[in-house]
């Protein structure tokens, strides 16, 4: 038996749309803007089984407001919505996000408040390839070093990244690194010699 749900549309008439064509209030918040919404909420799980509305979203990622999150908490636990995100989710999240939005580095700052493993966490570098945070250096050399920026591109943190946020993200410094490689020693004081 095939169900047939009344949906009334912008010019207030009446249609008849098939339950996997539309859902209701309680799910407008997980479904694309052109998915019809009938209006009302649907609370027995035997009817959401039937029109097939128990099923899990398609999208992996969703950002809910504080608004759904009070009215919808049943629903996003039920939907399998994590409350907090690991490093890898942060990852994932990063790895699917263009360089040049800048929620790339709002999501870089907030995982470097939260108490959390680094491991497998992505950093974008100068190229806006994403990285593994073990194998990209915060750029603390000197901006007028053009040869050595442009030798080290692929390693170097991308340049949004600010010291601050790079030392939270415990992101090694350069120099640290092209010393220890170099076998070079760093003396930073003042040496007296006695004659």
């Amino acid at each position: 038996m095939e169900a047939w749900i009344p949906i009334k549309d912008s010019r207030e008439q009446y249609r008849f749309l098939k339950p996997s064509d539309c859902r209701d209030r309680l799910q407008e918040a997980f479904q694309p803007s052109e998915m019809p919404i009938v209006d009302c909420l649907i609370t027995n799980d035997n009817l959401c089984k039937f029109f097939e509305w128990d099923k899990k979203p398609d999208t992996k990622w969703v950002q809910v407001s504080e608004h759904n999150k009070k009215n919808y908490s049943q629903l996003l636990e039920k939907l399998g919505v994590k409350q907090n995100l690991d490093a890898l989710d942060y990852s994932e999240i990063l790895q699917s996000l263009n360089i040049e939005n800048d929620n790339v580095i709002e999501i870089l700052e907030h995982l470097s408040k939260e108490d959390v493993n680094l491991e497998g966490v992505l950093i974008p570098n100068m190229n806006g390839v994403m990285k593994a945070y073990t194998d990209i250096f915060f750029n603390d050399i000197n901006k007028n070093n053009k040869e050595l920026i442009e030798k080290h591109r692929e390693i170097f943190t991308y340049h949004k990244i600010t010291s601050e946020l790079a030392k939270k993200l415990q992101i090694k410094n350069f120099k640290e690194y092209y010393f220890l490689k170099n076998k070079m020693v760093a003396f930073d004081g003042n040496i007296n010699f006695k004659i």
